[in-house]
């Protein structure tokens, strides 16, 4: 036995509903092919209007270059003077090019075989009565023989006889444009009567959900009632869990910034005093050596530029661990540094623009907004393929603002969003964690990746820096 509409189970709708929307569905479907086909025919009447208005157009232009050539013909018997002759050679030119094309349009109209026939015919002998004079010897004999056949009556039936053939062709054209526009018309008209009846179908079926969709209401409130709890609670512990989650990141920086301090210090006294101490005693012996055993000498030449470069390592090392140059010269002076270092390593040309007022920010922005320039010009080296990199540090009110921009290739768009993107991720948690914005997009027109940074004079939350580094090495 069928279920009455009434109790039919959530989610469901009654069968007199879905053979509705069946029906419905298929008067829509039925609709647009019929509107697909009207489409497609309107495209073709179109196609075929335009062919006719260029028929008809080419049609007139033979019309009026023939008159033209003619009245060039009787001015060059009035006046005698050459120039009307060559008016002449231009316009029966330009008629033998028209009439070549409006044979191309007309080629497939039946209607007017006949008449495109008698016009060649017609309009050869029209032509070969204007070009008499061209073609004749001497000046004054074309002369009179262009009077005399233009004086004949024969001369004057062949000008009416191209100009009724041309009339008659341009008439056939436009009764051709006026039943392409009825038939379009109706067309026309047909799919609008069929779209009326469809919509009023659809507004029929409309009525149906609705009133089905009121008996459900309540079925629906409930469940949306308990699902809101759900979601509550779900958000609650999203919460609590993104909240724990933000706060070991900050720790596991804060850490990770405490252990480069620690090695970079450890990199600075041990194995810095143990290099400069092999470097003297290398300089010594080589001094000592270089009378007595020049070769020995040299030898340990090479040894102190091998030495000198891996001094030089060691402080590229400590710089990238902690720049000591953060608590000694400042954020612009270390920005500057590491931009000069950055194109020499790289070959990637970077220009920076410093606002010197910030010279001395406090330590936690300071190492912040660094760290994050230095993600983002190794991001840049490695992967943007760009040929030039810049990097700006300027006050906008109470806030510091920091960006770096490249034309390379540009950054994916869910790139920033990405799990194993930790790079970027740990760039937000830096500024995050100081109450600021971060934003990272592609540049103007697509091209290139900004990186943006927004922080506040004073919101940054206190935290715990590490205690600063010895300065770093001089360089050699």
């Amino acid at each position: 036995m069928q279920a009455a509409p009434d109790h039919v189970a959530p989610g469901r709708l009654p069968t007199r509903i879905t053979l509705m929307l069946l029906a419905c569905a298929a008067l829509i479907v039925g609709n647009a092919a019929s509107l697909w086909s009207y489409l497609h025919e309107f495209e073709r009447g179109a196609a075929q209007l335009n062919q006719t208005w260029a028929a008809i157009g080419k049609l007139r232009l033979l019309r009026s270059t023939l008159a033209l050539a003619d009245s060039a013909q009787r001015d060059w018997l009035l006046s005698g003077e050459p120039q009307h002759l060559d008016a002449v050679r231009t316009h029966l030119a330009a008629f033998d090019d028209t009439l070549v094309q409006a044979k191309v349009l007309l080629k497939a109209r039946p209607e007017q075989a006949a008449n495109l026939a008698a016009l060649a015919r017609t309009a050869a002998a029209k032509r070969a009565d204007l070009a008499t004079p061209l073609d004749a010897d001497a000046l004054d004999a074309g002369r009179e023989e262009a009077l005399s056949l233009a004086q004949s009556a024969a001369a004057r039936e062949r000008t009416e006889a191209v100009h009724g053939l041309l009339l008659e062709m341009i008439t056939l054209e436009h009764e051709r444009v006026a039943n392409s526009s009825a038939r379009v018309f109706a067309r026309s008209r047909m799919a609008n009567l069929v779209g009326i009846s469809i919509g009023v179908v659809t507004l029929a079926t409309l009525v149906v959900f609705y009133v089905s969709i009121l008996r459900n209401t309540r079925r629906l409130r409930a469940a949306e009632a308990s699902l809101q709890q759900a979601n509550q609670a779900l958000e609650s512990r999203i919460v609590a869990r993104t909240e724990q989650l933000s706060s070991l990141s900050r720790h596991l920086l804060e850490a990770s910034e405490r252990e480069k301090v620690a090695l970079a210090r450890e990199l600075h006294d041990e194995l810095g005093s143990n290099l400069t101490a092999i470097n003297l005693d290398i300089a010594s012996v080589a001094a000592h050596l270089e009378k007595t055993d020049p070769a020995r000498a040299g030898r340990l030449r090479h040894a102190l530029g091998v030495l000198r470069d891996t001094v030089d390592l060691k402080r590229r090392v400590i710089q990238g661990l902690r720049p000591g140059t953060l608590d000694n010269l400042g954020l612009v002076e270390t920005l500057r540094m590491h931009v000069e270092d950055y194109t020499r390593r790289t070959g990637l040309p970077c220009t920076a623009t410093l606002d010197e007022s910030l010279a001395d920010v406090d330590p936690s922005l300071a190492i912040a907004l660094f760290r994050v320039a230095q993600e983002a010009l190794t991001n840049v080296a490695k992967y943007a393929r760009a040929s030039h990199v810049s990097l700006c540090l300027e006050q906008v009110g109470r806030q510091i603002r920091l960006a770096i921009v490249d034309d390379g290739i540009g950054i994916d768009a869910d790139a920033p969003e990405r799990p194993l993107s930790h790079g970027l991720l740990g760039m937000r948690e830096r500024i995050g964690r100081l109450n600021g914005q971060l934003s990272i997009r592609r540049g103007d027109g697509g091209r290139g990746t900004v990186v943006e940074a927004l922080v506040g004079f004073d919101e940054g939350p206190p935290t715990e820096e590490p205690q600063t580094e010895p300065a770093a090495l001089p360089r050699r």
